[in-house]
């Protein structure tokens, strides 16, 4: 007979005590009403997800939680991320909503058990990923990423905003390599004339911004890859080519002013990566569509008119980049100076104060010499008399 709160094989290491207590907090916090008391129960029942199936393979948490009821707790971790993050881009510039977004996440209590439980759900696999994408997460954390292209320099270099990145990558790049949630993002532009999140996605890759922001536009350039070379449904091939995205896409990077000629050709670059991380019958469909909008000419036309401008820039990043490495040279030759001549004056210091000890040694020595002689003086003297 099991023990109350031992562990059994069938629970795959997990508490049972604790299994069973978390399973009647969930049922308990999906009869709650309102989403504001929702919202503020959510929180202590995440952090107890967490603590249980932290280290349970991920097919055994199905099983022991049930399908059903880890499905509804994706749902409701997606709806109140999605939420969250509309709640503060909503009548705020985009600089101040990237900054309320990546603050509240990264900072609070809240906001990071659910950006770990984004963690730990989107490797769940399918079961979890599905009802996530239907909450529109996809679509949200793509409009994300547009609004961190202008978070403010401030914020971006905190260590805080690295590790918001870091996960947020990580979400990314396993929720994108789902097909269920490159139907999500071609679905959006079914019922408007709004361009769809895949078109923003590859509007992203050459959107001017900050050096300290680049790696947010770096990010949309990975998941684009990631789309097409694991989850490119038939539909993807088909949407990209009916709305002519990569031709477009090319064509407002080679014509764009805002660009140094190192990012165009990196974002030519991430177009050419989608186009052949597809198998061959895909990549041929989409290399025919960029054919045919004449894009490999015009391609090797800008090429050859920018020759001469490429190499000079190419030769003044190289100089650049001489300069900082010399710059860097002389800061390490002052930084070791500094060391060098602290290390002496610790020397001199050190040296000075052995001087004054040996000196007083000497006259606590002479002190202690005087008065010890004088018994033996004066039984001298007596042994005389």
């Amino acid at each position: 007979m099991l023990r109350r709160g031992a562990l059994s094989s069938g629970t795959g290491g997990v508490d049972v005590r604790k299994l069973t207590l978390f399973k009647s907090k969930f049922v308990q916090f999906e009869l709650l009403e309102g989403e504001d008391v929702k919202r503020k129960a959510l929180v202590p029942v995440v952090g107890l997800f967490l603590e249980l199936f932290k280290d349970v393979p991920n097919d055994d948490v199905p099983r022991l939680f049930t399908r059903e009821n880890l499905q509804s707790f994706a749902m409701h971790i997606a709806r109140f991320t999605v939420r969250e993050i509309r709640e503060r881009a909503t009548n705020h510039s985009t600089a101040e909503a990237s900054r309320n977004v990546v603050v509240f996440f990264a900072q609070t209590k809240e906001g990071q058990l659910m950006v770990s439980s984004l963690l730990r759900l989107v490797v769940i696999g399918n079961v979890t990923i599905e009802p996530m994408a239907s909450m529109a997460l996809p679509s949200t954390l793509t409009k994300l990423l547009y609004l961190l292209l202008d978070l403010p320099a401030e914020v971006a270099i905190t260590p805080y905003a690295r590790n918001f990145y870091n996960s947020i990558h990580q979400v990314l790049h396993i929720l994108f390599s789902n097909q269920r949630c490159t139907a999500e993002l071609m679905r959006t532009s079914s019922s408007s004339r709004l361009p769809s999140d895949l078109s923003r996605l590859f509007d992203l890759i050459h959107t001017s911004t900050p050096i300290h922001n680049l790696r947010w536009r770096e990010l949309a350039g990975k998941v684009l890859v990631q789309l097409f070379s694991k989850a490119p449904v038939p539909a993807l091939i088909s949407h990209t080519r009916k709305h002519s995205i990569l031709s477009n896409t090319c064509t407002s990077i080679l014509k764009s002013t805002s660009l140094t000629l190192t990012e165009k050709a990196h974002a030519i670059q991430c177009v050419c990566r989608c186009v052949f991380g597809c198998d061959q019958a895909n990549a041929l469909s989409l290399i025919g569509s960029l054919t045919s909008a004449n894009i490999p000419k015009i391609i090797a036309q800008f090429l050859l008119d920018h020759e001469q401008e490429w190499s000079r820039q190419q030769h003044q990043e190289e100089e650049d980049e001489k300069s900082r490495e010399k710059d860097m040279d002389e800061q390490d030759a002052v930084v070791a100076a500094e060391e060098t001549i602290g290390l002496t004056d610790k020397v001199a210091k050190d040296a000075s104060l052995m001087k004054d000890n040996q000196r007083q040694q000497s006259k606590l020595s002479n002190r202690t010499t005087t008065p010890s002689s004088l018994p033996s003086s004066k039984t001298s003297s007596s042994t005389t008399t």
